[in-house]
């Protein structure tokens, strides 16, 4: 038997594969921290900006992130709804 200690864990797999975080939740944690109220993803295409949102809505709900999500054309808006109210 063999004893390690202070060794690295590795990420929890999903699926059978270790899923990475995308570059835009990187960022919008990121940007919850900061002190803007807003931020915008700009992507080639409406249909691209789209598909993001949708994707993020699901980990933005699971979460409970305080964002709201909204596209218009090819640009994807983030809204920090804690620093808009207050």
């Amino acid at each position: 038997m063999e004893i390690y200690y202070d060794a690295k864990i590795p990420p929890k797999k999903v699926g059978g594969i270790a899923r990475e975080r995308s570059e835009e939740y990187i960022k919008i944690k990121d940007f919850i921290k900061s002190d803007h109220e807003t931020m915008k993803f700009v992507y080639k295409g409406k249909k691209e900006a789209s598909r993001r949102r949708q994707s993020l809505s699901v980990t933005i709900r699971r979460e409970s992130l305080p964002i709201k999500l909204m596209v218009r054309g090819n640009e994807l808006y983030v809204i920090n709804i804690e620093k808009v109210v207050s």
